[in-house]
């Protein structure tokens, strides 16, 4: 069973890069081919070949044939979905990386973001942050002072990390949602029209937010606002094969570093060796396949599939606590990812990392993974053709399709409720802080006026 996976996902990733010539990489789809290799299939292969027992918390399970099946099943039907997206449009481009800059330089000529409405939407960023700084302003305050002295910097941070968040999911979306989506804004707005104090303003935003996110202990915001940046680069300036390695290279050294950091490398009382670190990663990375196998021990023998609940739960918890509280019973205070981590940790307060393979196999089983993954493989194909001819065509556009089709991929190892939907409404939320008029258009549902 081995050879067949590693056979179906190099025939996938191969594809991939056959239908998306010349911009395969840092694209909607070739983020998604970069988690699901590097986040699901590799680690699966490596646990179930080396151990396969696993540990999660506080659940002990095999790693067996079930793992496989379900890999080999999603890379059949996403390959299937991609190749359908491509007949749906055959005439995608498929132009070298210069062919396709000068096309970009010439598609993207308006630049439709109100500065001062970006300052409106910073300005409640950053109010947010501060209200969650505030908040947990004694949890910080004894995290700075004893994490020099602490002998395990790591379960320090992280338990500071839960007890904080626990209570405030909307006020540290300034930090993971809203400022990385107007960064993106604003670069979009730099390459679109060379616009020096966008990029000033933005490297800055990025500066706060990676500060903020340091604190708090959330590595891996920290590499999606990395991987947007790359998205917006690539979309205006295709990337060449020697940066594409380097800024992969870059972006791996950056989550060693900042791994190595919440480990206590360097500040523990204890010797942290590096190859400690490097272990530490490689766990966490492996915990997409480790947690897909718990959902495929748990469903349908304790649990009977949810059809469809686990969305409906998702969507249910962005409702404010006060309001949701009052009105859905306890099952839906949390999302499906925060629900899990309850079984799996015994206790509340984080969220696990839940691919949409286990999101779809908790809904409708073996069926879910083959009709969803090719769906799912559809629209990412379709989203990387669009991004390909440089379809968007206002920096709004640009700007908010990107930070979706971002989030979209990522669902690859996190499921579409964890932060697609999250994203989702938070773009909402900004389209209509930005263009009221048009906002209100689509509500009327009136088509908007085209920007001038």
């Amino acid at each position: 069973m081995i050879a067949l996976t590693i056979l179906l996902l190099a025939g996938y990733l191969i594809l991939l890069r056959r239908l998306n010539r010349g911009s395969s990489v840092f694209t909607p789809v070739g983020i998604h081919a970069a988690f699901f290799a590097c986040g699901i299939a590799i680690p699966a292969l490596y646990v179930y070949a080396t151990d396969p027992w696993c540990e999660a918390g506080v659940k002990s399970f095999f790693a067996g044939r079930d793992l496989l099946a379900a890999l080999d099943l999603a890379l059949l039907f996403l390959g299937l979905g991609a190749a359908a997206a491509r007949m749906l449009s055959p005439d995608a481009p498929t132009k070298a990386p210069a062919e396709a800059a000068e096309k970009a330089e010439q598609a993207i000529v308006t630049d439709d973001v109100p500065r001062h409405r970006i300052y409106v939407i910073v300005a409640g960023a950053l109010l947010l942050t501060g209200f969650f700084f505030y908040k947990n302003l004694d949890l910080y305050r004894d995290l700075a002072r004893d994490i020099w002295t602490s002998a395990d910097v790591f379960d320090l941070i992280q338990d500071t990390r839960i007890d904080a968040l626990y209570g405030s999911t909307y006020a540290i979306q300034g930090l993971t949602r809203v400022l990385p989506i107007v960064i993106v804004l604003l670069s979009c707005q730099w390459y679109a029209r060379g616009d020096r104090s966008a990029a000033a303003l933005a490297l800055t935003l990025l500066a706060i937010d990676f500060a903020g996110l340091s604190v708090v202990g959330i590595r891996g915001t920290q590499i999606c606002v990395l991987l947007q940046l790359a998205m917006v680069r690539n979309y205006f300036v295709p990337f060449s094969a020697r940066r594409v390695l380097l800024s992969a290279a870059a972006i791996a050294a950056l989550l060693v570093l900042t791994t190595a950091v919440k480990f206590g490398f360097g500040f523990s009382a204890n010797s942290i060796l590096f190859a400690e670190v490097l272990g530490h990663v490689a766990n966490r990375v492996s915990l997409g396949a480790v947690h897909l196998q718990y959902v495929l021990s748990i469903f349908p023998g304790e649990l009977p599939h949810k059809q469809g609940m686990t969305y409906v739960q998702d969507l249910v918890s962005l409702i404010p606590s006060p309001v949701k509280r009052a009105i859905f019973p306890p099952a839906y205070w949390v999302d499906f990812n925060g629900y899990l981590y309850q079984r799996v940790f015994a206790h509340d307060g984080g969220t696990t990392t839940e691919t949409i393979l286990g999101e779809l196999y908790a809904n409708f089983g073996y069926t879910g993974i083959g009709l969803g993954c090719f769906g799912y493989g559809l629209v990412l194909q379709a989203l990387s053709t669009r991004f390909a001819r440089r379809a968007w065509r206002t920096t709004s556009a640009t700007g908010l399709s990107l930070c979706l089709a971002f989030y979209l991929a990522q669902s690859t190892i996190e499921g579409v409720g964890e932060t697609f939907f999250v994203t989702a409404l938070w773009v909402a939320i900004l389209y209509a802080v930005l263009f009221p008029g048009r906002a209100l258009l689509h509500l009327l549902l009136q088509p908007a006026p085209a920007p001038a």
